[in-house]
């Protein structure tokens, strides 16, 4: 078993340090209120606003999480995941962000469960939305923070469970003191260092690559590099996976919120472009080629986001490979805590003060303090997924957590752009969906991919949830023509 190392945990703990400051700076700056601690008043500037749009997307899956992938289930899954960014997302993230921004700034939205209670005139599709969204997101952010811990337990020797425990506490005392400012704030420090580190990561390699050159040959003939997944499984990714990410995100919707100058989320965009061309096709790929070059047969580890952390402490030294880590790990942190950030302001808005109708009405700093403390019962429920994966309720849940993501995503889609779309059409869709996946998935069809056809494992129900959306929508009469004036402010 590798010695724990003092000189890493040392680097890790004064970066901690930094990010609790940078939360306490932020609740300073900020003020109180409960509009302040979860979308910063609307008002969040320019340069945090963009570090915290390109981290809420970018996270260490891109560069850790993405590699991993490829050098254990094969080439094929790189390509989907990379194919659906230049194909489908960034388009409608150009178009939904301009928009979410337009309307978050007419309405004073908060989460994205404000917008859809508001188009529906209806809280019953905001608690369903919510739901169907908050179950699997709260356990993602548990495996998020193994993903964290095994890289961080790969450089210093430390068991991960004890790194869980930490940045667990460390995110939760980060988003409770600074809100959605202080995530912003952490999110330059973080997307800087990054920047600087990846330079220096990709450098280092490329100088050593001569070592790994006469393996590499070899290492294209491995299985990995062989082509496995059926055309239509990418068409379905594309077509029915793909879309509904600008639209469901709830993360990066809360931060579009925030946002207070639109040309912010034009810079945010032209950014994308570079960062995801960079983070989830050439690196990976260029990654993927030095672990199979270096290990034709995987290594024996605690699990599988440890490789990349690994191969780095072997080709320059743990003690510096920990120092350049940590811009991944802040990249992870950036996505873990916009996690847990997102999940205490729906859980507080969208369930809580819609379903307890007395807490609507307390105090504003009653309620400011109620919406801070919703930070521990999250962390604390992610915490099962993270030390419990195997649950029947955490492994179904991140199972299903794509496919909702599909399933209630397009009809958030049609909400916007289909004035047709009604409280009804839009509740019984998302039903209908999430009920069909389950079945798919765990009782009519169990083997993966969930379906006969070799399509995506969410396609069947994402088709169904579109169908009663719109069957529902053309044979129930449409929305009051005073609530689409309203939303559309026409």
């Amino acid at each position: 078993m590798q010695e724990p190392s003092v000189l890493p945990i040392l680097i890790l703990g004064i970066y901690f340090s930094i990010y609790l400051i940078l939360s306490f700076i932020a609740f300073k700056r900020g003020g109180r209120g409960l509009a302040e601690y979860l979308v910063a008043k609307g008002a969040l500037g320019k340069i945090p606003g963009i570090f915290t749009l390109i981290a809420t997307y970018t996270s260490v899956y891109g560069f850790v999480g993405l590699t991993v992938v490829f050098y254990t289930w094969g080439y094929d899954w790189l390509v989907y995941d990379t194919i659906e960014y230049w194909t489908v997302i960034i388009p409608i993230y150009c178009l939904l962000s301009f928009k979410l921004w337009k309307l978050a700034k007419m309405h004073k939205y908060i989460t994205p469960g404000d917008l859809i209670a508001h188009r529906t005139d209806s809280n019953i599709p905001r608690v369903v939305y919510a739901i169907s969204v908050l179950w699997p997101l709260v356990f993602h952010l548990g495996i998020q923070f193994i993903a964290l811990s095994a890289t961080a337990s790969a450089l210093t020797g430390i068991p991960y469970h004890i790194f869980l425990v930490v940045y667990m506490v460390i995110a939760t005392i980060a988003v409770f003191i600074g809100g959605l400012r202080g995530v912003a704030y952490a999110d330059v420090f973080n997307g800087a260092f990054f920047i600087g580190v990846m330079a220096v990561l990709i450098g280092s390699l490329v100088t050593r690559w001569e070592a790994l050159a006469p393996s590499v040959s070899e290492a294209f003939l491995l299985p990995i590099f062989q082509r496995t997944l059926p055309l239509q499984y990418y068409l379905a990714v594309i077509f029915l996976l793909a879309p509904p990410w600008p639209a469901l995100i709830p993360h990066i919707w809360i931060r579009i919120y925030a946002i207070e100058r639109r040309d912010t989320i034009t810079t945010s965009i032209l950014s994308y472009g570079i960062i995801w061309s960079l983070f989830y096709g050439i690196i990976p790929y260029i990654l993927t080629i030095a672990l199979a070059a270096h290990w034709p047969t995987p290594p024996t580890v605690a699990v599988a986001e440890e490789y990349v952390a690994k191969f780095f402490s072997e080709l320059i030294g743990p003690a510096l490979a920990t120092v350049l880590f940590l811009g991944l790990l802040g990249a992870g942190v950036s996505t873990a805590d916009s996690i847990l950030q997102t999940c205490t302001a729906m859980f507080h808005r969208d369930i809580l003060e819609t379903i307890v109708k007395p807490v609507a009405k307390w105090p504003e700093k009653r309620r400011e303090l109620l919406a801070r403390c919703m930070t521990i019962v999250i962390i604390l429920l992610a915490a099962v997924a993270a030390y419990a994966p195997a649950l029947p309720i955490v492994r179904i849940a991140v199972a299903m957590i794509w496919p909702l993501y599909s399933i209630a995503g397009i009809p958030v889609i049609l909400l916007l752009f289909w004035k047709r779309v009604n409280k009804y059409a839009f509740t019984l869709g998302v039903l209908a969906g999430a009920i069909a996946q389950l079945l798919f998935q765990f009782v009519i069809w169990p083997e993966w991919p969930n379906n006969p056809w070799y399509l995506w494992e969410g396609s069947l129900a994402t088709i169904i949830a579109i169908l009663v959306t719109v069957i529902v929508s053309l044979v129930t009469p449409p929305p009051p023509k005073s609530v689409l004036e309203s939303f559309y402010r026409e």
